[in-house]
């Protein structure tokens, strides 16, 4: 699937705008470097296919419903990885007597080295022994095929590496051999066995954020037709959420969302996106009920910055990233795209003309699915007519002279205009007026 740079900005996937931890970082529950970055690698690539993402939804749901923790000491693991990376031969690589004389004399000029190899090999044979009862283990419970592949083949590969018949000796030229055969003859493999043990480890640290952040794995429709449907849905950023449901699809293509500003209208269009791109990962979503049929992509215009470098007014940078959706989806990519307050960035009857005219065109492919958030009310009468538009809306109110939101979707059209009462409050209508009273 495909997600590009602007959208993974807009979902605050890797990094906030702010430059504060992502989403990536929340939900990252590996326990060693490879781990994560092989956890990256999935989020970085999610997935279209059903067929694949149902693989990784097993995989989770195993790891998560047998309580498979990943118990092994990741310090350990660095080191052994530390080790083996290095470039300290403790001995040349000549063979035979040239070999046993040159080891045999090495620990008298260089003690260093051999003591770095005889603590690299004992942490190795240290490692290999806690990871292979942990591996058997979860051979021995019939894992599906996506915990069941890394598992078989880093068993298969201990087996190779026949590490029982080394040992670390108080003979130097055994200890030379033993670290010569584990840093240079195994090399690849030991490069294999840890891509492997890293794929475990994120595939595990996504069945623990099931778990600890009580997410809920998606039903995968299969069809032509899209179809986004969920309840309860709530941001991970958000400590205290209200949740919220979404339904789109089934001849509704485009979700027309209002309301006063503060109200959870951009709030609500991430967190949709972002339960639908963690599904497409194959991971739990924040929502009680999730069902999605996979996309080809997702888009988002929720910022669209400004490029001074290119030239580009405000507007224009809105005007291109229509384009470049339109261009997508006009081409048969299906897609889940979501726009909050499209061509802000021109004068307001502008705005009218552009966004009805964007409004109706997208509306008209059932292949994909839209979310246009606006102030611009007085579109909705001009879409009334248009059968495969849905209107949604939240409010708020003035409760003791303060704003107040209770960031729950409904049905139908929000006029409320609260922003002239937002000043109030905030005390800036009475500074540039003194003559306005106090509440």
């Amino acid at each position: 699937m495909l997600i590009d740079q602007e959208t993974l900005r807009d979902l605050e996937i890797f990094r906030t705008r702010r430059g504060e931890p992502g989403i990536f970082q929340v939900l990252d529950m590996t326990r060693t470097q490879g781990g994560r970055r092989a956890l990256r690698a999935r989020f970085e690539n999610p997935m279209s296919d059903p067929k694949l993402i149902r693989h990784v939804q097993e995989g989770v749901e195993f790891l998560a419903e047998e309580e498979i923790g990943f118990n092994l000491n990741p310090n350990l693991i660095r080191d052994v990885r530390v080790y083996l990376d290095s470039s300290w031969d403790v001995a040349s690589r000549a063979r035979g007597l040239r070999f046993v004389v040159e080891a045999g004399f090495g620990p008298l000029g260089h003690r260093d080295l051999f003591q770095h190899a005889r603590r690299g090999v004992s942490a190795t044979q240290e490692m290999i022994s806690q990871i292979r009862p942990f591996l058997k283990g979860l051979e021995d419970r019939n894992p599906p095929s996506e915990v069941k592949r890394p598992v078989e083949n880093l068993l298969a590969l201990i087996d190779r590496l026949r590490l029982g018949k080394i040992w670390v000796s108080r003979w130097p030229w055994a200890l030379a051999r033993a670290d010569r055969y584990l840093r240079v003859e195994r090399k690849a493999d030991f490069q294999r066995f840890f891509n492997l043990l890293s794929e475990l480890d994120a595939l595990i640290a996504m069945a623990s954020a099931l778990k600890t952040r009580g997410l809920v794995i998606p039903d995968i429709i299969e069809s032509s037709e899209f179809c986004l449907e969920g309840e309860d849905i709530v941001h991970p950023f958000l400590s205290d959420p209200v949740g919220n449901p979404v339904k789109l699809g089934r001849g509704e293509s485009l979700v027309f969302l209002t309301g006063p500003n503060m109200a959870g209208k951009t709030t609500y269009l991430k967190a949709v996106a972002v339960a639908t791109y963690l599904a497409h990962l194959g991971m739990g979503v924040p929502a009680r009920t999730f069902r999605f049929v996979p996309r080809d992509a997702i888009y988002s215009s929720l910022r669209p910055e400004e490029s001074l470098k290119e030239g580009l007014s405000f507007f224009m940078a809105e005007v291109r990233r229509v384009r470049r959706i339109a261009e997508a989806v006009a081409g048969g990519e299906r897609a889940l795209v979501l726009f909050d307050e499209v061509f802000r960035g021109t004068n307001v009857k502008d705005a009218l003309d552009a966004s009805l005219l964007v409004i109706r065109g997208f509306s008209g492919f059932q292949h994909s699915g839209f979310f246009f958030s606006s102030h611009l009310v007085e579109l909705a009468e001009a879409l009334a007519q248009e059968h495969s538009v849905r209107f949604s809306c939240f409010e708020g109110e003035f409760r003791g002279g303060k704003a107040w939101y209770d960031f729950k979707i409904r049905d139908g059209v929000s006029d409320q205009r609260l922003g002239l009462r937002l000043l109030e409050q905030e005390g800036v209508a009475r500074i540039l007026d003194p003559e306005i009273p106090p509440e």
